[in-house]
């Protein structure tokens, strides 16, 4: 017991060794990250670190749009543990956090997959391959940028793993595990990604009590069925404080009802795309010819593992378990085509929550570890000498005449007057002035060299160190192609995040006192490189704009508005001088910056509010938490004080220690009524009953963590010699 628990941790270091070594310009701090990794998923990850500093809940984003809930954004990480954790370790969530959640989040896929994979009975030594495969696939590599995409890929193999075992031998514990790796798919990952695994889980639990239900006693059907309400109870109370958080605000923002279908189809895994089955580094100079995104169109897992996928297609002999997964596979694929099937659309039609996202090229996750989990099935029986060799011969030299014919006919059309000697000896030339047929060329000449190597290797399979050649030419190939795609996808090798992170150590922390204007976060004129939207979270600014898909609709309403820029050229808060009536059939002029817009009915109520006005009158904020502002006005005369940042009905109002009413200013903004004279206003933001849910998820985890632990000792007492040993005191 003991050597196989030593032996199942040393795969783990090996695994942690490959991903670092082959992630090494991330890992080891040599460059920063590129695009939405630092100009989103950062900014929000350190917001929350400054407000647990600040010994309070991460709920307001004060700085971004004129402030909105963090909380119930889905894509923040404001519920995700690893971010509490890192965050409670390193004290805050510093710029080298985010180089370490990246990698463990990379780490973690490669355990959930070997696990998955010795599901399937496969040896250590394919499952280590296969794990470190998935680690470096395409839809790692390409969507690098995307924080909350790899989180989901990291715990998708956890959730599939765990629902198998649960449907094989029905234990409870398996069954709690699936549930808890749903929720951190939920709390770190993008929604989307969850609605899809769960329609897997559905597609799983059909194929098995069809197969099994003649087999199986009335009472196994029973526990079968009582064990998938456990999954979804269990779930549903962990998570109980994300989901009361997401929903609680579906009805104010913008994202909260179902997409047109144009919208949901933007971002496909095209058909060119397919090209990134045996050349991703096609898909970083693609121009127009892949017609989407460049990190949509990397589906790669590797030639070696392509090569035994299709060995396995041709092989006669499948089981249920691998026909329903190949089976998965093409369906994912044909649906992240997009436009070219109908699977995308009739799913947008028929299908609840596929409605609500975008980018159809999020599915091919689906497909890669469909066809990776398939490939190890030929894969270990060549090792276990079980396949014909011939077979393989025959494919392996299919694959070397087609890529020999796409890289001829690719330099035939090579005219961009580089080559691939500019590739080793001029790397900026090659970067600058290089076309999709360069990149073909580049790596063909490597796809080439592997399967010839292969193909040599295939002549010592009756050796003892056949399986590790092959296991040597898979981690090169592996390794070269990440190597080749991570400064296009995912590293920006002209950034030293040492200085990045020395820049933001100059930039004010916690919250201080917002002074000033409210600006917009493209601060061209004070660049903080390589960071460019959302500035005003580090440089501790209101702003009136932002990078974020998620947004309320009333901030919409007046970011559409021919009063956006009149209204937010003022302080952080301001005292209006007039009023106008809001009128759906037209928009009044604005006569100044401090003159507000109002419904009818809030402009009759507080019209004595707006009569007059002194210089002398005066609001400040005097105290700024990030979930709460208190400000100070002195007045001669009833006025309306302006905060800008978007009312919602968490936020309150305590003025002299009494409840204050908020009214709606400029379509979205807080505006307080204030009497003559001196008076102390709080607001404060605190959604109902935020904290009961919060207090049942915690309450819950903790409760299923303390199982897992006990169950953990329980099995290894069991399991240790073969029989259960009496522990005595």
């Amino acid at each position: 017991m003991f050597n196989k628990i030593l032996k199942q941790y040393f795969v783990y270091l090996i695994l942690l060794f490959l991903v670092v070594v082959t992630y090494y310009q991330l890992s080891l701090l040599q460059s920063s990250f590129k695009w939405d990794i630092m100009d989103q998923f950062f900014p929000w990850r350190y917001l929350i670190s400054e407000h647990f500093n600040a010994g309070q809940l991460p709920l307001w984003n004060p700085y971004q749009n004129l402030g909105y809930p963090i909380h119930g954004d889905p894509q923040s990480g404001t519920w995700y543990p690893i971010v509490w954790l890192l965050t409670f370790f390193f004290g805050s969530y510093k710029l080298y956090v985010l180089h370490l959640e990246f990698v463990l989040t990379l780490y973690i896929a490669s355990i959930g997959f070997y696990k998955f994979s010795r599901y399937f009975n496969y040896s250590v030594f394919t499952s280590l391959l296969l794990a470190y495969t998935y680690s470096c696939c395409g839809f790692f590599i390409g969507n690098a940028q995307h924080l909350t995409w790899i989180i989901s890929g990291a715990f998708i193999p956890f959730i599939l793993l765990y629902y198998l075992r649960t449907l094989d031998n029905g234990k409870i514990s398996d069954a709690l595990k699936t549930s808890f790796f749903m929720f951190m798919l939920l709390s770190g990952g993008y929604p989307a990604f969850l609605f899809t695994v769960s329609y897997m889980l559905v597609a799983l639990f059909l194929v098995n009590f069809i197969s099994t239900f003649k087999i199986r006693s009335r009472s196994e059907i029973w526990r079968a069925i009582l064990l998938q309400g456990l999954i979804a109870v269990i779930f549903l109370l962990i998570s109980s404080i994300v989901l009361y958080s997401i929903f609680y605000y579906r009805p104010y923002i913008t994202r909260g009802e179902q997409l047109p279908l144009a919208k949901v189809l933007e971002g496909a895994f095209t058909i060119p795309s397919l090209l990134s089955f045996i050349f991703p580094f096609a898909t970083c100079k693609h121009g127009d010819i892949m017609v989407t995104d460049i990190s949509m169109a990397n589906a790669y897992f590797g030639i070696i593992g392509l090569l035994f996928f299709i060995s396995f297609l041709i092989r006669k002999n499948k089981s249920i378990l691998e026909k329903t997964f190949l089976g998965i596979g093409i369906i994912m694929l044909l649906i992240s085509l997009g436009n070219a099937t109908p699977l995308r659309t009739f799913l947008h039609h028929y299908f609840p929550l596929m409605n609500l996202f975008r980018f159809p090229s999020l599915f091919r996750i689906f497909f890669i570890i469909s066809f990776l989990v398939l490939a190890g099935s030929e894969l270990e029986r060549l090792i276990k000498d079980r396949t014909s060799i011939n077979k393989i011969r025959l494919i392996l030299s299919a694959l070397m005449i087609l890529i020999i014919s796409i890289v001829s006919i690719s330099y035939f059309k090579n005219y961009s007057g580089t080559n691939i000697f500019a590739f080793f000896l001029n790397q900026t030339f090659f970067k600058e002035h290089s076309t999709i047929y360069d990149h073909i060329i580049v790596q063909g000449f490597s796809q080439i060299a592997v399967l010839i190597f292969l193909f040599i290797a295939l002549n010592f399979r009756d050796k003892n160190y056949f399986k590790y050649i092959v296991g040597l030419l898979l981690l090169l190939d592996l390794f070269g192609a990440t190597q080749l795609n991570l400064p296009y996808t995912a590293a920006d090798c002209t950034t030293d995040p040492k200085e990045v992170a020395r820049m933001l150590e100059k930039e004010p922390s916690g919250f201080p006192i917002p002074g000033g204007l409210v600006i917009n976060n493209n601060d061209s004129i004070h660049a903080l490189e390589p960071f460019w939207r959302n500035l005003n979270i580090f440089r501790k600014n209101i702003a009136y704009d932002g990078y974020n898909p998620f947004c309320l609709k009333n901030y919409e309403k007046l970011e559409t508005s021919s009063v956006y820029r009149n209204a937010m050229s003022n302080a952080s808060v301001f005292l209006a001088t007039n009023a106008m009536e809001i009128r759906s059939s037209e928009v009044p002029a604005i006569r100044d910056n401090q003159t507000v817009l109002m419904d009818s009915s809030d402009l009759q109520k507080y019209q004595d509010f707006f009569s007059s006005s002194s210089q002398k009158d005066t609001v400040l904020i005097t105290q700024f938490k990030g979930n709460s502002f208190t400000l100070q006005s002195n007045t001669a005369q009833k006025r309306m004080v302006i905060l800008c940042q978007n009312y919602l009905p968490a936020w309150h109002a305590m003025m002299d220690g009494k409840t204050a009413e908020i009214v709606v200013a400029n379509y979205s903004l807080i505006a307080i009524p204030v009497e003559a004279g001196k008076h102390s206003i709080l607001l404060y933001y605190q959604p109902e009953f935020l904290y009961f849910f919060l207090y049942l998820s915690v309450v819950s985890l903790t409760l299923l963590m303390f199982y897992f632990v006990y169950d953990t000792i329980k099995e290894q007492v069991k399991s240790s010699d073969g029989s259960t040993i009496i522990m005595e005191e």
